[in-house]
């Protein structure tokens, strides 16, 4: 975790959303948020009802507590939108969050945990509405955060082909790849 800490999560994150909160051109900043929101434009002065704030990995926590500085820099305290969401991790909730739930999930190999947190994060994205805004905060050790089977398998078929491929030393991008086709959520499936 020493690695996370050094790229300051917290503070990258923040930057990067009070830009684009505060931004008049919305589209000269090329984020995936802006490129996954087709035609949603905080310029506009539009403010989501919602902001769903869904997401995993070792980072995460200090992405998500950087994406509630922002909105308190940006809005203050009590912002004009609703802040919620679900966020895995390896550490649990040692960073402290206002609205952004954090949880402990499994990993190096997925759990019951890491299966809960991920059907959660595919109900909060599903339940958005059009004039909500979702932001998947994603970083190292996703896939085993939040795994959702895919049809057909069961928890335990990730969590056995991934021992085995972790075991056998299969460099970690080959885990994943193996992982994003066993899953319902990994590989661009959360949305």
């Amino acid at each position: 975790m020493a690695g996370v800490a050094a790229v300051e999560p917290r503070e990258r994150t923040r930057e990067a959303f009070s830009d684009l909160i505060r931004s008049h051109a919305a589209t000269r900043a090329h984020t995936p948020l802006v490129d996954s929101a087709p035609g949603w434009s905080f310029s506009s002065g539009r403010v989501p009802a919602r902001l769903i704030v869904v997401g995993a990995g070792k980072a995460a926590p200090g992405m998500a507590a950087g994406l509630e500085d922002a909105v308190v820099e940006s809005w203050g305290a009590d912002p004009p939108t609703r802040v919620e969401g679900v966020v895995a991790s390896a550490g649990g909730g040692s960073v402290g969050t206002r609205w952004v739930e954090i949880t402990e999930t499994g990993h190096p190999l997925p759990d019951e945990r890491s299966e809960n947190a991920g059907r959660r994060m595919l109900a909060a994205a599903a339940g958005a509405g059009p004039d909500d805004l979702v932001v998947a905060l994603v970083s190292g050790g996703a896939s085993s955060l939040m795994a959702v089977p895919a049809e057909g398998l069961a928890l335990e078929h990730l969590r056995i082909t991934s021992e085995l491929l972790l075991r056998s030393g299969t460099p970690i991008h080959e885990v994943n790849a193996f992982r994003k086709h066993l899953s319902a959520i990994s590989g661009g499936l959360l949305g």
